[in-house]
């Protein structure tokens, strides 16, 4: 009588928190806000000049820098955001643990339209570059954050996670800024060149690696 008693005492028990589709959609929902308004955000730094018409050639060339940092943190902000979908793509349940630690990944999302107005205004300074490159070190580590603490605790589906948002990628992001900011320190501009060079660097090795493998295939003898 007493096991039965606590087996109906189990049963009626209400579900853990982790297993409610909806808190797991709510969180999802949120995200996608948090990035869509960080990335509109973005197009603030850029002033549009104003005064008399004959100004205007001189005026447009002070807009290059702002272009360049919207343009930049746009594909920052969208180089996250693939990665933060593909970990929800594959999210089956959340809870309140994984919520917070999501939201200080988001805060960090959501901070970003600052030092891109900082990086914008003031290129050849030390302060926003390193501001920026801080800022992105911990968004890499933060992401990597939250996707090992859904896959240790059983919040994803089982299968195994690209290395995109794993392990390769965030470690080479977070040594291409940590380098940058040194550099900085010299010649500011040359940090945020290292940062465009680090960004097309893998892109290229995996056209040179392919390239390299269909020349092996083309030398060899066909079987079958």
């Amino acid at each position: 009588m007493a096991s039965e008693a606590h087996d109906h005492d189990a049963k009626a028990q209400p579900r853990p928190t982790r297993e409610r589709g909806k808190q797991l959609e709510r969180v999802n929902a949120f995200s996608d806000g948090v990035f869509t308004i960080a990335a509109t955000l973005l197009v603030l730094s850029i002033e549009l000049p104003t005064g008399p018409a004959d100004e205007l050639g001189g005026k447009l060339a002070d807009l290059l820098d702002p272009t360049f940092s919207y343009f930049l943190s746009f594909a920052v902000i969208g180089r996250f955001w693939l990665r933060h979908h593909e970990l929800f793509g594959r999210l089956r349940f959340s809870d309140q643990r994984f919520a917070a630690l999501n939201l200080v990944f988001l805060a960090f999302i959501a901070i970003l339209p600052a030092p891109t107005e900082l990086l914008g205004r003031y290129p050849d300074r030390t302060e926003p570059v390193v501001i920026y490159a801080a800022n992105l070190i911990v968004l890499t580590l933060l992401l990597r954050m939250i996707t090992k603490d859904a896959v240790d605790r059983g919040l994803t589906d089982g299968a195994p996670l690209t290395s995109k948002v794993g392990r390769d990628v965030g470690l080479w992001v977070v040594g291409v800024f940590a380098v940058s900011i040194p550099v900085a320190f010299v010649v500011p501009r040359a940090a945020v060149y290292i940062w465009i060079v680090a960004a097309f660097a893998p892109m290229v090795s995996r056209r040179l690696n392919r390239r390299r493998r269909d020349d092996r295939g083309d030398g060899a003898v066909p079987t079958g």
